[in-house]
């Protein structure tokens, strides 16, 4: 069974996006185990620039994570993958012998680069902007879809 960890810059506030969340939890419970966590979004504050904004949160980033974990970095950058293309995706990582996948989401600020060299994978939910919260959501149901491709089941249409 996966072990997928959704480590994220900051925490969900609004009720809607907890509860969109809480679904696609529940429902990715049948196909892996889910774990979220939640890093501490730095302040941003007039005598701190960017890139030190972003090597604090990329730190405490760092500073969760597991050594044995695949690494994907969400980031615009990244490679845009169909749900098909993901579900393809997630069964090779399984015939590797990859179960344990860490998703990684940045502040709004976003990941230094230096930070998404380092892991293993960059995936793009778009070419368009989300709010962090929206991300969190669109990542969750992405992944029950890809599972439920990958599983044969009838979710996907």
């Amino acid at each position: 069974m996966f072990q997928i960890k959704i480590t994220v810059v900051g925490k969900t506030l609004a009720s809607w996006w907890q509860s969109a969340e809480g679904e696609y939890l529940k429902r990715l419970s049948h196909y892996a185990k889910i774990k979220q966590v939640f890093v501490k979004e730095e302040k941003m504050a007039e005598h701190k620039t960017l890139p030190q904004i972003q090597a604090i949160e990329a730190q405490r980033i760092e500073d969760s994570l597991d050594s044995n974990e695949y690494r994907v970095a969400l980031v615009k950058e990244g490679r845009q993958l169909s749900s098909e293309e993901l579900a393809r995706w997630l069964e090779k990582l399984a015939n590797q012998g990859i179960s344990r996948i860490n998703f990684i989401i940045g502040g709004p600020l976003g990941l230094p680069e230096s930070f998404v060299k380092q892991c293993d994978y960059q995936l793009s939910l778009s070419k368009m902007t989300f709010t962090h919260e929206m991300s969190r959501v669109v990542l969750l149901e992405q992944l029950y879809r890809g599972f439920s491709i990958f599983k044969n089941e009838n979710y996907h249409k």
